[in-house]
């Protein structure tokens, strides 16, 4: 299983200034949650050598797992590891707006949206390291679900301020469905 160099809560100075000479587009970020860096993989190209579309979802996957750990760390009751309440994809979506290459690094940046009693969506971004630009961005929908009951349940309020506390005030919940 590949795991993540770095994920990292809040971009705050200290982790801006960490990575800024690497990633000097993340300026642009700092409001979001989680930023997760990682190694491209000569694994992760295809046959026309580039990495393939399917591989960015695994980079979404990466970043947005270390965004639901990092929660964990404020509210845990199993919610991480998907016993009891805790999230499933709903959908996803992607736009490639660059293709990504063998060497490189990348910065996924997560964050949470337009958050609603049982589901929120989460924006992503991959900025190259080599390119020094946004290659892809994202969206997928999280629906907040029970494993044992089998259905859709309402978030926790302890999780919602998790996500407050690591993005700050500007997150929300809309009480439209």
């Amino acid at each position: 299983m590949r795991q993540a160099v770095a994920a990292r809560r809040a971009l705050s100075e200290s982790v801006l200034a960490e990575l800024r000479p690497s990633y000097p587009l993340l300026d642009q970020y700092k409001d979001w949650a989680v930023v997760n860096t990682e190694k491209v993989q000569w694994g992760d190209l295809d046959a026309f050598n580039h990495v393939n579309n399917c591989v960015f979802l695994r980079y979404f996957e990466n970043a947005r797992f270390q965004m639901i750990e990092e929660m964990s760390k404020e509210y845990d009751a199993g919610w991480s590891e998907g016993k009891g309440a805790s999230v499933i994809m709903a959908d996803n979506y992607v736009r490639y707006r660059s293709p990504l290459y063998h060497p490189d690094e990348i910065a996924t940046v997560v964050r949470a949206e337009d958050a609603r009693e049982a589901d929120m969506y989460i924006a992503f971004k991959i900025l190259s390291k080599q390119q020094n630009k946004v290659v892809a961005e994202g969206r997928g929908r999280l629906v907040s679900f029970d494993y044992g009951k089998g259905c859709k349940v309402p978030f926790p309020t302890a999780v919602l301020d998790a996500i407050r506390n690591m993005q700050g005030s500007d997150f929300e919940v809309s009480t439209e469905q």
